[in-house]
């Protein structure tokens, strides 16, 4: 049986890319708001590294949106407009 699920850094780094390029910011004014460098924030957006839950607390205050919605396969579309 094959697995089609998509591993949990991969939708965390697509969310993140779509609501940070929503909003247009850049990696360097997200990473600012956030408190780390615009590498962290490319590394993160290409699944090169993980985050701090005090990390993602500060990305859902940016982003206005709850915590778990940036792991949520489809929220890029239901939080387009938020």
């Amino acid at each position: 049986m094959k697995c089609n699920k998509m591993k949990i850094s991969k939708v965390l780094a697509n969310n993140v890319v779509r609501l940070r390029e929503s909003r247009g910011l850049t990696l360097e004014q997200l990473g600012s708001l956030i408190g780390v460098s615009k590498q962290q924030i490319w590394s993160l957006e290409n699944e090169g590294s993980w985050i701090t839950l005090d990390k993602i607390e500060k990305l859902s205050l940016v982003f206005n949106i709850e915590q778990h919605e940036l792991f949520q396969v489809d929220a890029p579309k239901k939080l387009k407009n938020k």
